[in-house]
C-alpha cells in the first residue's frame, strides 16, 4: 500500500508519504516554500520526476528594416548566435546555442538562418557546476562521499544519512537548514539509482525510501507485509529559523513563515494499495484512500494517519 503525501522542492519545505497493498508505501513529499529548502519527500522534501515536456516559445525574427539592436549607434551582433545560425543553414538542422542556455531553458538557431527557438521546462535540465561558471546535466544518482550520501547534481543542497545518524536528510537553503529525523536508529541504506532504502525503520518490514529528484526529494514508507487495522507514522522535523508548523482556522496543518504567516498548506496523503500503485495496472484497479496529516507543535512533528475506507489496504 502506498501513502503519497506529495513531492517536495529544495526551494520549499515539507514532506510526503506513500504506501502499497501488501507493500504499503508512504511517499513523503512536503510542501515547499520558496526558500531553497525542502523537507520530507519531495524536492529535497522526494520518487523520481518524469521528464518534463518543454514549452516552446514562438519563434521570432528580428525586424529586417531596422537591423540588429544597437548600442551608442553601433549595431550589436552576438557572434555566438550568428555562428549557430550559419551552422544551422549549412546542416539543415537546428543548432543548440549552449552559451545562452539556463537551468530550465534551451536556445536553438533554426535552419532558416533567421529565427531562434527557445524551449522552456518546468523543472531544471541542468544545474550550475561546482565552480559556478557553467552547467552540468541534472543527475539524481545517489553516491556516498565523506560519510554521507548526496545526489550527483540537482537544484539545491540535499544530504542523506549513510546510517547511524540522528537525521534522515538535510536540506540547506538561503533561509537555513531543514532536517527530518528518523523514528529510531537508522541502518545503512541500500542505494539503487536515485533511491536510498532504510530497511525496517518504522518497524519490522516497514521500510523508509528516500528518492532524490531534480529539485529535491520524495520520501516513502513501504509496508512489505499487510498490517491489520489503521496505521500512523510520525515525522520529526526541524525547520529553518523563522519557520514553524501550525493550523489554519479550519484545523488544517500548515507551514508558517515569519510573523506566523501561512506559507503553504499540508494536504492529506494519498493511500494506494499494490494494484493502484502499479503503473502497468488498469486505471480502475486497486483501492485508493487518504491519510490525514496533523501537527504536534511541541515536538515539531508531522503525523500521518490512515483515514476511513482503506483499513484493509
Amino acid at each position: 500500500m502506498t501513502l503519497n503525501t506529495g513531492e517536495q522542492d529544495l526551494s520549499l519545505f515539507l514532506p510526503q508519504k506513500r504506501r502499497r497493498g501488501k507493500l504499503a508505501r508512504i511517499t513523503a513529499i512536503g510542501v515547499v516554500a520558496t526558500m531553497g529548502i525542502s523537507l520530507a519527500a519531495g524536492p529535497s522534501w522526494a520518487g523520481e520526476s518524469a521528464p518534463t515536456t518543454p514549452q516552446t516559445v514562438p519563434e521570432k525574427t528580428a525586424p529586417e528594416k531596422n537591423g540588429p539592436p544597437s548600442q551608442g549607434g553601433i549595431p550589436v551582433v552576438d557572434e555566438t548566435v550568428e555562428a549557430a545560425k550559419s551552422r544551422a543553414v549549412k546542416t539543415g538542422k537546428r543548432v543548440e546555442i549552449s552559451e545562452h542556455n539556463s537551468e530550465t531553458t534551451t536556445l536553438y538557431a533554426n535552419p532558416d538562418g533567421k529565427t531562434l527557438r527557445m524551449e522552456l521546462h518546468t523543472e531544471p535540465l541542468r544545474v550550475k557546476n561546482a565552480k559556478g561558471d557553467g552547467f552540468v546535466p541534472v543527475d539524481t544518482t545517489l553516491v556516498k562521499k565523506d560519510g554521507v550520501i548526496k545526489p550527483k547534481a540537482i537544484k539545491g543542497d540535499l544530504t542523506l544519512s549513510a546510517g547511524d545518524d540522528s537525521f534522515v536528510l538535510k536540506s540547506k537553503g538561503v533561509k537555513g537548514t531543514a532536517e527530518i529525523a528518523p523514528p529510531d536508529k537508522l541502518p545503512k541504506p541500500k542505494l539503487r539509482g536515485s533511491a536510498a532504502t532504510y530497511a525496517s525503520v518504522y518497524g519490522d518490514s516497514v521500510d523508509l525510501v528516500v528518492t532524490a529528484t531534480s529539485t529535491g526529494f520524495r520520501q516513502e514508507i513501504v509496508l512489505r507485509e499487510r498490517i491489520a487495522g489503521p496505521v500512523s507514522f510520525r515525522m520529526p522535523t526541524t525547520l529553518p529559523s523563522g519557520m514553524s508548523f501550525g493550523e489554519d482556522i479550519s484545523g488544517r496543518a500548515t507551514l508558517l513563515g515569519e510573523n506566523g504567516r501561512k506559507v503553504a498548506d499540508l494536504p492529506p496523503a494519498m493511500l494506494l494499495d499494490a494494484e493502484a500503485n502499479d503503473p502497468k495496472a488498469d486505471i480502475d484497479e486497486g483501492k485508493v484512500g487518504k491519510a490525514s496529516v496533523s501537527v504536534d507543535p511541541i515536538t515539531s512533528t508531522l503525523v500521518y494517519e490512515q483515514g476511513p475506507g482503506v483499513s484493509r489496504i
